[in-house]
């Protein structure tokens, strides 16, 4: 793929999306994703 042919790019980016929304994986949920990124964030604040 090459970025500077936009028919090329649409293509793979339509493909990506395709393939995500038919993904069964259940999602996570918003609580848990930031709960999980503070507490990397807290890590990496008390290493300072």
């Amino acid at each position: 793929m090459s970025p500077e042919d936009p028919a090329e790019y649409d293509a793979w980016f339509r493909a990506s999306v395709e393939a995500a929304l038919a993904d069964p994986t259940p999602g996570i949920p918003h609580e848990e994703v930031m709960k999980e990124l503070q507490a990397i964030l807290d890590r990496h604040k008390n290493k300072s």
